[in-house]
């Protein structure tokens, strides 16, 4: 049901983005944020159904995963070091080694993935994964432990970056996060590049939303964009990163 409602509404919004945005990039870039959750849905619950084997041979096969991931991350890393890649941001598919590492309770592994994740520069990943971390150790391990784990974990991690001053700047974008929430005055430009454009761009989206209530409710539409100063230039896109924005950008609340 779920997903024929989901098929509908899409045909709906890429009517309506025909009808009322100009024909373009954009056009094409927002049938993935509509169809990508319709085939996760279909695919998922395919093989839930008729070949649950598949999940069981993705699930045996992580550790393997997990290695190549790692290997081919690293090397990535090394060659964004040395200038060889402009780009820091990997791919953060090594959240399925760790998801197994985490269930299985291979410790040297999650060590190892969660070092590996940090190189992909994927802070969103990273952070989803420190969530799911805490939640699993909290039910595993008891309040009292829990609390015990997290208080070593602190004074271990506060020890590592007094006795290793910049040990942390080996960690480009996370190292720009720490320095703006470390600042004594709160600074949204300085926000704003630690995230990599994240802060303007979703206060733009809203602000695009915001011209009419009647995007509120509907949105608008396939091919629509906005626009934001970024204090240099004018960003023009369709899409922001803080989900569920831009599907109420895309389809509103309805």
């Amino acid at each position: 049901t779920l997903v024929r409602f989901l098929l509908f509404y899409s045909m709906f919004l890429i009517m309506y983005g025909l009808t009322f945005n100009e024909l373009g990039k954009a056009t094409f870039a927002h049938l993935q944020p509509l169809f990508l959750p319709i085939l996760g849905l279909t695919y998922g619950a395919y093989l839930a159904r008729y070949k649950g084997g598949a999940l069981d041979v993705v699930y045996r096969n992580a550790p393997l995963l997990g290695i190549v991931l790692s290997v081919a991350i690293i090397i990535y890393y090394v060659l964004y070091k040395v200038g060889s890649i402009p780009y820091f941001g990997a791919s953060s598919l090594i959240f399925i080694p760790f998801i197994w590492a985490l269930m299985e309770r291979k410790w040297l592994f999650l060590f190892l993935f969660t070092v590996v994740l940090m190189l992909t520069g994927k802070r969103s990943t990273l952070l989803a994964l420190l969530i799911v971390t805490v939640f699993y150790l909290y039910s595993w391990l008891g309040l009292f432990r829990f609390l015990s784990l997290c208080l070593v974990g602190f004074g271990l991690g506060s020890f590592f970056a007094w006795q290793y001053e910049g040990a942390i700047s080996i960690l480009h974008r996370f190292d720009l996060l720490f320095d703006a929430l470390n600042k004594d005055t709160f600074s949204l430009a300085e926000m704003d590049a630690a995230t990599s454009g994240r802060i303007f761009d979703v206060l733009a989206a809203y602000e695009s939303i915001s011209e009419n209530s009647f995007y509120w409710l509907w949105g608008k539409g396939v091919g629509a964009t906005f626009s934001y100063d970024t204090g240099s230039y004018i960003w023009t896109t369709n899409y922001t990163h803080f989900t569920p924005l831009p599907y109420v950008f895309l389809g509103g609340l309805s």
